[in-house]
């Protein structure tokens, strides 16, 4: 059962970063635990929240609460 992980109170750049890959996919690096493939990430974007999926993320080995993620944004 997939959940949505809100980071809307989270600062782009200094809690996580995300990048455009291409067409609607972005890469996003943050921290956090439970965070799985198919579930939903929210980000605000021009003060409003937009929702991308997670279509594949891989955890880092230290620390190990860091992951990157390939995400796409759901329309």
């Amino acid at each position: 059962m997939s959940k949505t992980h809100c980071y809307t109170r989270q600062v782009s750049g200094e809690h996580y970063a995300i990048e455009a890959v291409e067409g609607d996919r972005f890469s996003m690096t943050a921290y956090g635990e439970g965070v799985h493939s198919d579930d939903y990430i929210l980000l605000t974007e021009n003060l409003r929240s937009v929702r991308y999926k997670i279509e594949q993320i891989d955890y880092y080995a230290d620390p190990p609460d860091l992951w990157v993620a390939l995400l796409i944004k759901c329309p």
